[in-house]
């Protein structure tokens, strides 16, 4: 499915989430394309802001996966993102853009 949703495919964002949509249906997961931008964007915002501060956890010496959740609030970080989430949006759908400097 990631390489038929390639960017250049879709003319809207509206027709990748209808193509999204259909996908599941076809697994009998009846979703609006709506349901499935909604239910990406609420994914999507946490991954970036955590990401962000694993990046700069290394000079900190504290992993987001380490801090509480009351720590996670003071630093204005999400509080109950899975670390599975977490890695899957990683591997899958991520790009480094400085891997390639």
């Amino acid at each position: 499915m990631r390489l038929s949703c390639s960017a250049a495919f879709f003319t809207s964002k509206q027709q990748r989430w209808e193509f999204v949509a259909r996908f599941l249906g076809n697994l009998k997961v009846h979703k609006t394309w709506q349901q499935c931008a909604n239910r990406w964007n609420r994914l999507w915002k946490p991954f970036k802001i955590i990401h962000a501060y694993e990046s700069n956890a290394l000079a900190k010496n504290v992993s987001y996966w380490k801090l509480s959740p009351s720590e996670r609030v003071d630093n204005r970080l999400p509080h109950n993102f899975s670390i599975k989430f977490y890695e899957v949006l990683k591997k899958n759908f991520f790009t480094d853009k400085t891997a390639d400097t």
